[in-house]
C-alpha cells in the first residue's frame, strides 16, 4: 500500500471507484472471516460506503463516529 493512503483510498486507487466494494455482503464477509477490523469497516460507514444499520448488523456493535 501506498504510505500516506489509507485503506479505502487504496482499493478506490486500484479499482478506480467503490464500486467494487459497495457491498454490504462483502464487508459482512470480510468482517467475519477477520480480513478488515473494526475500525475497516468504521472507515467505510464514514465514508457512505455501509450504513450505520449495516455497520451494526456486520459487526453487532452500534456505530459512534471515531
Amino acid at each position: 500500500m501506498e504510505e500516506g493512503l489509507d485503506y479505502l483510498d487504496y482499493l478506490k486507487n486500484i479499482s478506480g471507484s467503490y464500486i467494487i466494494i459497495k457491498y454490504f455482503n462483502f464487508w459482512s464477509m470480510c468482517y467475519k472471516n477477520s480480513w478488515v477490523t473494526l475500525d475497516m469497516v468504521k472507515q467505510a460507514v464514514s465514508k457512505s460506503i455501509v450504513t450505520a444499520d449495516e455497520f451494526k448488523t456486520i459487526t453487532g456493535q452500534d456505530y459512534t463516529a471515531q
